[in-house]
């Protein structure tokens, strides 16, 4: 095998790692820290495992809204749109539950 072969492997499964990573936990991992912002309101094996089952019922719902409310075809742009609708969504939950936290305190 040569170099390139080689290097082209270590990419494609580089790409893959953190591809499964981003895609199936880091998703739901920033729900449940917006849910829950408080380290003792959530053990942290409760926190990954909710973080899997989120990220994998989050993403094909926004994916489908946006398909319907603005005709976003799935694409390399559209990932991108979708990464940022994403994260506008969780940082305004995060800011609305901090917000509520600290009212209630």
């Amino acid at each position: 095998m040569s170099l390139q072969t080689d290097l082209n492997s270590i990419f494609a499964i580089t790409y893959l790692t953190i591809g499964i990573v981003y895609g199936l936990f880091l998703y739901g991992f920033s729900w449940t820290w917006a849910m829950y912002p408080q380290t003792n309101e959530l053990p942290w094996l409760d926190r990954c495992i909710i973080s899997f089952g989120i990220s994998l019922t989050l993403q094909p719902l926004i994916i489908y809204l946006l398909h319907v409310t603005i005709l976003l075809a799935p694409s390399l742009e559209g990932v991108w749109f979708i990464d940022l609708t994403t994260t506008v969504i969780t940082i305004i939950v995060y800011a609305v539950r901090r917000q509520s936290l600290h009212h209630r305190s």
